[in-house]
């Protein structure tokens, strides 16, 4: 859709308006290296307007440089807190760390994430729950999110912590 922010992507038709005129929307659902492919499939597309509506985004939904699960976008204020996640990164902000490590040659570059290798520095492992203003981190430590930081820290060639999550 098109907006005063620019062009974004939706998963569904429905359930991602927020009044008035907000959009919720979830970092992990656009992996950079979809985003390039798809004009490829579709040249007249517009995913360079949603790759370049995102990345004007990034900087504002990541302040501590920690991914949130879901975050509000208003053409008034730009990105706030998701009320429904409270500003949590969890289960679904793991896959964003995934997706940067995983893009070839990535535009977006992985040290724009590093608030996230930071914490897995200071506690050895991946948390399962930052909040993304604060850092503050809550939860255990799930196997799953030591393997999805595997691409992650090696695109930020963190060899020591790598070798620690392998």
């Amino acid at each position: 859709i098109d907006t005063a922010a620019g062009t974004m992507l939706l998963p569904a038709p429905e359930g991602f308006a927020l009044k008035p005129n907000g959009r919720r929307l979830n970092p992990s659902y656009l992996p950079e290296f979809q985003i390039r492919h798809f004009p490829m499939e579709d040249p007249s597309g517009t995913w360079s307007r949603v790759w370049s509506t995102y990345t004007d985004m990034l900087a504002q939904f990541t302040p501590a440089k920690v991914a949130p699960d879901w975050f509000e976008w208003y053409p008034e204020q730009g990105a706030q807190q998701d009320r429904k996640t409270a500003g949590i990164g969890s289960y679904d902000a793991i896959r964003v760390y995934l997706w940067a490590g995983m893009t070839p040659q990535p535009t977006l570059s992985p040290s724009m994430l590093d608030g996230y290798a930071e914490l897995i520095r200071m506690r050895g492992l991946p948390p399962e729950q930052v909040q993304v203003t604060t850092r503050g981190i809550d939860g255990g430590s799930p196997l799953g999110f030591s393997a999805a930081a595997l691409p992650y820290l090696h695109a930020l060639n963190e060899d020591r912590l790598l070798e620690k999550q392998e």
